[in-house]
């Protein structure tokens, strides 16, 4: 812990170390890297398959739109952004 001749803002490496004690903030930073280290692999495996996994235009079903709704908004998309020829 801090000792009275010890400022709060004194730079934590001039502190003494004590083997028993951990501040906040190291069981935080542990914490996350505990954490980041778990997560980390299934993260990867799960966006390295859907970034490989090929899928056809119109084969997945719409998740918040109606086949209706769908249409409506690409004809809207189609009305403000016409399709060209040119890129």
């Amino acid at each position: 812990m801090i000792s009275p001749a010890q400022s709060p803002s004194e730079p934590v490496a001039s502190r003494p170390v004590d083997s028993q004690t951990m501040t906040r903030r190291d069981a935080i930073k542990r914490a996350a890297l505990f954490l980041g280290v778990a997560i980390s692999p299934s993260l990867l495996t799960g966006a390295l398959h859907a970034a490989t996994t090929p899928v056809a235009p119109g084969t997945v079903p719409p998740a918040f739109l109606s086949a209706k709704q769908l249409e409506t908004v690409a004809a809207l998309a189609e009305r403000i952004l016409p399709r060209t020829d040119t890129p």
